[in-house]
């Protein structure tokens, strides 16, 4: 009676890893007429491992390969005589499947593997065809599409090979092992706005828009309303007293005092000059509002806490931060909150003096000599040397941390080992207008004596809301 016949579509790790056909123990097998099948995937894969140096895959590609060659024309080899009978067959005819170009990646030998088996399933209904394999990989996806596969017996495989390449190979890890046991090791851990460890960021915003230039100009027109210009600098009104009236009320009093009028200079300064410039600066906070109050919001801070803990210092070490989405990032500024958001008072218009007539010029002008001495220890500061720098502190590369960039770096001389952590605190800055942000945060850790440098990378998540900067700026124009 016949045995029923089972294709076993073979991967190559049968050819490289297994001992040879005909000592492999195919009991397991002896109710088939077993055919094994070597597709062009295999044929692919022997002819690029044959030339691959001395070691044991190259010499059993190079065997694979002679074997192949004496099997032509006829493309097939008994490998075992009974209980199974087992022959070779070299089938490069077999093509993958096409319907699974999507599903699969033609591009790894794995997966033509797999699409050649699928084909030929598809193209021999009832034909018993299954995969042969000792990957995890290939058996996988064979059974994902609905194809059978079997596993190749551990007692096939042979012992683990120590050749000279291998051996050169461990080696060389076991010395790179070593070189990073005397380099530093970061530990690099993420914290949230609140301090807590996390692994990701997540927050939500309030972002103010900008007035109009239709708002600014209403709201000015109604601080000129309520502070105009004073135009009228004449005598004193009637009801007002003169000065030979507040004479003849204390006469010991007011002697010898005159009153000035204010200048000419005095109005024109006043009018020309103080009173623009005010309207002016009024202007610019009103336009510039929603930044201020930006400002004044809780920011959305984080932190990349990191310890050195390897066996040496971290020479000339570098931090960098860097922002990657829709948003920016900088070093974390004190908080402003108490900062009290205010525009400036109008300016003073001139008045008129007291004098008296017996005044006597001293020659000397104490506000004069004050500012000379404030200028003169002004100059002595600007050329007093900088103090010099701790090597084992951190600072920042930019001459400006704290504007928004698309990064951020601090630097350390001698970043020392096994000194506990360092936290580098930043914030994410969201330009006006942006809607939810969505990015990440990337720290790496650069050093001299750093074979690689050390990189974290943390999702970034900031919900946002627009609100309107026009209620604060009527209440900022009724308070002055």
């Amino acid at each position: 009676m016949a045995k029923p016949l089972v294709y076993l579509f073979c991967d190559t790790n049968l050819l490289f890893q297994c001992k040879a056909l005909d000592e492999l123990d195919w009991s397991a097998w002896e109710s088939f007429d077993v055919r094994l099948i070597v597709t062009k995937p295999i044929l692919r894969e022997v002819d690029y491992r044959k030339s691959q140096g001395n070691s044991r895959v190259a010499r059993r590609a190079r065997a694979a390969s002679a074997m192949f060659r004496k099997m032509r024309p006829a493309g097939a080899k008994v490998v075992h005589e009974v209980k199974p009978r087992i022959t070779l067959h070299v089938a490069p005819e077999h093509a993958y499947s096409a319907e699974l170009a999507e599903t699969l990646n033609y591009q790894e030998r794995d997966d033509q593997l797999v699409g050649t088996l699928h084909r030929f399933v598809k193209e021999n209904p009832g034909a018993d065809a299954r995969l042969l394999t000792h990957d995890t990989t290939p058996l996988y996806t064979a059974e994902g599409i609905g194809l059978r596969a079997e596993t190749i017996p551990e007692s096939w495989l042979l012992d683990p090979e120590h050749d000279e390449h291998t051996k050169k190979v461990d080696a060389l890890q076991l010395e790179v092992a070593r070189l990073r046991r005397a380099e530093p090791a970061f530990d690099v851990r993420f914290l949230d706005m609140t301090g807590t460890k996390a692994e990701r960021l997540e927050a939500s915003v309030d972002l103010y828009d900008p007035l109009t230039e239709k708002e600014v100009g209403e709201l000015m027109e109604r601080l000129r309303r309520r502070h105009p210009l004073k135009r009228d600098f004449g005598p004193p009104k009637a009801g007002h007293r003169s000065v030979a009236d507040l004479s003849q009320l204390d006469p010991k009093r007011f002697a010898g005092r005159v009153y000035d009028a204010p200048s000419d200079e005095e109005i024109a300064e006043y009018s020309d000059e103080n009173y623009p410039k005010w309207l002016s600066s009024c202007e610019d906070t009103l336009a510039t509002l929603h930044q201020l109050l930006q400002e004044r919001q809780p920011m959305v801070r984080f932190c990349f806490s990191v310890r050195n803990g390897g066996t040496r210092p971290a020479a000339d070490a570098l931090v960098t931060i860097e922002a990657h989405g829709c948003f920016r990032t900088m070093a974390a500024r004190d908080s402003n909150d108490n900062e009290r958001i205010a525009l400036r008072t109008p300016p003073r218009p001139p008045q008129g003096k007291w004098r008296s007539m017996f005044d006597i010029g001293l020659g000397f002008d104490l506000r004069s000599a004050a500012a000379s001495a404030y200028v003169g220890e002004s100059l002595i500061d600007a050329l007093r040397p900088e103090p010099p720098r701790d090597p084992n502190e951190f600072y920042p590369k930019a001459e400006d941390p704290l504007a928004p960039a698309d990064s951020f770096s601090l630097s350390c001389e001698q970043w020392r080992h096994a000194d506990g952590r360092r936290e580098f605190w930043g914030e994410v800055a969201i330009p006006p207008g942006t809607p939810d942000v969505e990015g990440a945060l990337k720290l790496r850790i650069q050093a001299e004596n750093l074979s690689e440098p050390t990189l974290r990378t943390v999702p970034v998540r900031v919900r946002t809301r627009i609100v309107s900067s026009y209620a604060s700026a009527v209440r900022l124009v009724d308070e002055v």
